[in-house]
């Protein structure tokens, strides 16, 4: 750790903690399917712009309601220093990625006092490597995790050295600890049926899906030989990118049968831009933020900007923001934060003054609501035959009557 302790893992994984708990494994547990993989093509997209969007958020410190200045904020500096190989950015991008792929996502705290005492740095630590442990004698409450190396080590940590982040899990098993559902699991079905479409069309190009046509002899039948010749030809003058569309000699009472194209009746084009669809969907994510312009213009690219960034950003920047409030913030006595990523609904703005002004809305009033001075006569409603009328008051507000009872001058006399 940056504190010159080093975090060894025979002090983190014990055979003594190991004797007191039992691995809890269940259909969600360490052998259960990773989805890790599925992290290309469109899924990959959609979760790096979920998570771009995640980790560029403005974080900040809080203590008893107060902002506080990053220097001053202990949360904030091992924010920022995680640790020697990653910087915050990077930590909250690969958090909320292994959320969407994995359902789940674990920190590993290194801790001074041989994990008891404060959090020096952060490791994020690869999903699906990693099991829940709970006491056999205690099965509401987390034990500690067992995290499985590739090479089929096993390093045990507590309960108070992991930060477990995880999707909500309808079919976890409550109120036992558990495991989140991956966004991949839930949309398994229109992914899969993308990467069949894609490796289809890529077996298309590389040497046809099927083939373009068929060899036919034209009275008996093609000896081994001939049918050896015939195949090696194949293969090595017109098979692969390079050699389509070569013209073929034949020979010996051979002649060549094509055959009819059937990928338009298969609407494959538009099976893929369905497949797309549906998977954007699945992620909350519009066509305009991952940069598909087709259909798109000015207004309705903004629409959608606002409606990812309060749909799909700022709820898992909450959730995240809650977890660590929840479970780290507590030890610094400081609260997480975050400036909203919500960006203003000009659209809607414009309308409600378009359709106020000179009803319920004076000139001033907008003005003033933009960060603009007064002009003369703005204070007024213009009629529908153009005369204006003056705003009048027809009520004093509670600042005017405290006001107002501030300059009454009490005689002395009346309070003996």
């Amino acid at each position: 750790a940056k504190s010159g302790e080093t975090t060894k893992a025979k002090e983190i994984g014990s055979q003594s903690f190991l004797s007191l708990v039992t691995s809890y494994q269940s259909s969600l547990g360490m052998h259960r399917k990773s989805y890790l993989n599925e992290y290309k093509d469109w899924v990959y997209t959609c979760i790096s712009a979920r998570a771009q969007d995640v980790a560029g958020v403005q974080y900040f410190a809080k203590r008893n309601g107060e902002r506080l200045e990053e220097k001053k904020s202990e949360l904030m500096t091992l924010l920022h220093t995680v640790n020697p190989n990653m910087t915050m950015r990077e930590l909250f991008f690969g958090t909320q990625a292994h959320l969407d792929s994995d359902g789940n996502a674990f920190w590993f705290l290194a801790r001074d006092n041989k994990g008891e005492g404060k959090i020096r740095e952060i490791y994020l630590l690869r999903p699906d490597y990693v099991s829940i442990v709970i006491d056999k004698n205690a099965p509401l409450t987390v034990k500690g995790y067992v995290y499985k190396t590739s090479k089929g080590g096993e390093i045990a940590f507590t309960a108070k050295q992991i930060l477990h982040f995880r999707n909500f899990n309808p079919s976890g098993e409550h109120p036992f600890p558990h495991r989140g559902k991956s966004i991949i699991e839930a949309g398994l079905s229109a992914i899969e049926t993308d990467g069949q479409a894609r490796r289809w069309n890529f077996n298309f190009f590389k040497n046809s899906a099927r083939p373009d046509g068929f060899i036919s002899k034209k009275e008996g039948i093609i000896d081994d030989a001939e049918y050896n010749r015939i195949r090696a030809e194949l293969e090595t003058k017109y098979q692969g990118v390079d050699n389509a569309h070569k013209t073929m000699i034949l020979a010996g009472g051979l002649e060549w049968k094509e055959v009819t194209r059937l990928q338009k009746d298969m609407e494959f084009i538009e099976q893929r831009r369905f497949s797309r669809d549906e998977i954007l969907a699945i992620f909350k994510v519009p066509k305009s933020v991952i940069g598909i312009v087709e259909d798109v213009n000015r207004a309705n690219a903004e629409a959608s900007d606002y409606i990812f960034a309060s749909r799909t950003t700022n709820p898992l920047t909450r959730a995240f923001v809650d977890t660590i409030n929840e479970y780290i913030a507590p030890e610094f006595k400081e609260e997480l934060d975050y400036i909203s990523p919500i960006p203003e609904d000009k659209i809607a703005k414009v309308t409600t003054y378009e359709k106020g002004v000179n009803k319920w809305l004076t000139i001033n009033e907008i003005r003033q609501a933009e960060g603009l001075p007064p002009v003369e006569g703005g204070d007024a409603i213009i009629s529908p035959v153009g005369e204006a009328m003056p705003v009048k008051k027809t009520a004093k507000s509670i600042e005017e009557k405290i006001a107002e009872a501030d300059e009454i001058e009490i005689d002395d006399e009346l309070l003996k």
